[in-house]
Parts: structure tokens; sequence; C-alpha cells
């Protein structure tokens, strides 16, 4: 799998246009490509900004998030679940964000698939993918990673139940996540910083099966048949 960042000029809050900052930097996409956007980029394009406001943040979030889990870590945020991610603070971030909270896209698979379709008209490509990342932690590990909050032009997951093991065993419940693999790799090159780099062409992706159907329930999972639930459900 290859993996190229794309430098862009900086996106000014509370609104930029990521395709004209795309324009002339973003290398010729090829078939079989999935592009990875970083969601600040994607938010500051669609205009979901708020100028700063101390006093109204904790509104903010609690507006923003489905389900708050409050934390007793000191000086940390808050757990919420935004668009079925367990995240920070509703995703309301001020960091690149120069004097404005950014907020997640209001709909990330909507989002994505906007992307996608001007692309592929760009580029003339049939098999395209997108995938939108944004920032999260895992339970009891130090630091960030990225996970998938919006995808659009392949299954984000492979169900490999029925096939088989080294020997012969059956597996009974096995998946792969192909769109928060994706994220993961992608977003580990972009990084979570300064380095200007919010999208990345990722190419010669294994296990991904290209799709033009909607599949924003394929990796969708109730939170009480979680293997985190007990974790959250106090």
């Amino acid at each position: 799998m290859e993996l190229t960042a794309v430098h862009l000029r900086r996106l000014s809050p509370p609104r930029d246009d990521l395709f004209a900052a795309l324009e002339g930097v973003l290398p010729a996409l090829q078939e079989g490509d999935v592009l990875a956007v970083a969601s600040k980029v994607v938010a500051i394009h669609e205009g979901r900004c708020v100028a700063k406001d101390e006093a109204q943040r904790e509104a903010l979030i609690k507006s923003e998030s489905e389900r708050i889990i409050p934390t007793t870590t000191p000086g940390a945020w808050d757990l919420t679940v935004k668009h079925d991610m367990v995240a920070f603070a509703g995703g309301v971030d001020e960091s690149n964000a120069g004097g404005y909270f950014v907020l997640l896209p209001e709909d990330p698979m909507r989002s994505a698939a906007e992307i996608r379709r001007r692309l592929r008209e760009k580029y003339a490509l049939t098999n395209l993918g997108v995938v939108i990342t944004d920032s999260t932690a895992l339970p009891f590990r130090q630091g960030v990673i990225a996970l998938s909050i919006g995808h659009a032009g392949f299954r984000p997951v492979n169900d490999k139940t029925g096939t088989h093991d080294l020997f012969g065993r059956a597996f009974n419940y096995t998946y792969i996540n192909v769109a928060d693999s994706i994220a993961v790799a992608a977003a580990f090159v972009m990084g979570e910083t300064d380095e200007s780099t919010p999208a990345c062409i990722v190419r010669d992706v294994p296990h991904i099966v290209f799709s033009d159907e909607n599949h924003a329930q394929d990796i969708r999972i109730r939170p009480e048949d979680d293997i985190y639930f007990p974790l959250f459900n106090r």
C-alpha cells in the first residue's frame, strides 16, 4: 500500500474552498485510489465554524454530542459520541482554527460522497474511494489515532465469517474494518499538528471492494452489542 501526503495551503475559518486548495497540488488520481481527507478541512469548506467564545463552549459541546460520558481524568475532555464514534468534546476543536471552534461536518457520509463525485468527474474515474478522518483514542493507550467518520465508493467492512484459518477452523465472527484501517494509515502520514498535509492519496489498497452503493450502515454497531459498551454503561 502506497501513501502520499498532499500539502495544501492553510484553509482559513469560518469558510474556505477545499477544492480550490486542492487545485494544482493534488496529483492526478488513478483508478483504484482512495483519497483520505481530514475532517477539519472538510468542516471549514462547509462553513462548520463558530467564533470562539469560552462561555459558550460547554453548550456547544452538548449540542454537538449525541451522548456525553463524563470523565474524572484531570484536565481531560469528556468522552462523547458523535457520528457513531467515541470522540472528544463532541468533535468541537480549536486547534489550527484561528479564533474559531471548528465542528465536525454535519453529515460526513454526504460530504465524502460529494468529494468523490467531484473528483470522479474531474479525473474520469470509475473506482475511487474517499475517507474523511478524525482523531480519537483507544482505551488504555497513550496518544491519538484517526478513524473514518465518513466514507464513499467502497465497502467499509469485509465479512470473513465462514472462511477458515490455516488449520481449517471456521471463523464464526470475523470482519475486516477497511475504512478505519485506511484512516489510521493515512492520518499517520498526514500528521496531527502543523504539517499542513490534511489529505493523503492511498494507492494499492488491499482487501478493498469498490462500490457505488451506500454502505453507511455496514460499519455501524449498536452500542449494546459493542465489546467496550460495559466501560461506558456506568
